[in-house]
């Protein structure tokens, strides 16, 4: 396997797995690694990943030094975006953290019981519950040039109002993944976001199928637009699509 900065059209003959490159800690630069992978993936190379919780998390001299959290760690908004990007990247081919600038270990965001450690934890275990899923897929893009993931276009062609929707993707067949890629809790510089915000995330389920929310169990219809609880402690932003396959 090479963990590689560069790639081209047919470079995963090699065993290349490519990232995003040096990006910047920044919410806008989190939306935009969703849409970036899954272009990557669409041009045909199966495996891509990002620097979890970006490269650069404050600025510096050079004008690519360019995050936007000068207080690191101790901003409670990093924090937040980072347990997001991480929940993101824990539903990507390659799951890794990796950057300059703060530690990146989980403890390194809290103790035992605290918001952000216990978010990171969820994400983690789940991650490893779906091993037997991802080894799967990893299997199909091996033996069958499969994707592990993909835009919903590519699963669901006969509904128009998925060609726009570039926040959501499938991996596999059977999970639609939902990130959240905006504060909830906290703003930039640590600020209490008002209380009374309502932490949800808004969801297209495409038509041809039915979904289950992941956390609720609750079924629902496709071709509508619907919210979906998102508190920071929810790990996963996920629909499971009815009737397909998941290996779990």
């Amino acid at each position: 396997m090479n963990l590689t900065r560069s790639g081209w059209a047919g470079s995963q003959r090699y065993g290349t797995v490519l990232w995003s490159g040096d990006i910047a800690a920044d919410w806008g630069i989190l939306r935009h690694q969703i849409a970036t992978g899954l272009q990557f993936c669409a041009g045909g190379l199966p495996y891509w990943t990002l620097d979890i919780g970006a490269f650069f998390v404050k600025k510096g001299i050079q004008w690519f030094r360019n995050g936007e959290y000068p207080g690191g760690l101790e901003d409670a908004g990093y924090r937040e975006m980072y347990v997001r990007w991480f929940q993101y990247a824990a539903f990507l081919p390659i799951f890794r953290a990796y950057g300059r600038d703060v530690r990146r270990e989980p403890w390194q965001f809290g103790a035992e019981g605290d918001l952000f450690y216990e978010a990171l934890r969820e994400a983690i275990r789940l991650r490893y519950s779906l091993l037997p899923y991802l080894y799967s897929l990893a299997g199909e893009v091996y033996l069958e040039d499969g994707m592990m993931m993909r835009p919903l276009m590519f699963d669901f062609p006969e509904d128009e109002k998925v060609f726009r929707i570039s926040d959501q993707y499938m991996l596999g067949d059977a999970l639609m993944i939902c990130p959240v890629t905006v504060p909830m809790y906290y703003e930039k510089g640590g600020r209490s976001i008002e209380t009374g915000t309502r932490k949800v995330r808004k969801v297209y389920l495409p038509a041809g199928t039915d979904w289950y929310d992941w956390h609720t169990g609750e079924r629902l219809s496709g071709g509508q637009e619907t919210e979906t609880s998102a508190p920071l402690s929810q790990s996963i932003y996920t629909l499971r699509g009815c009737g397909r396959r998941l290996r779990i």
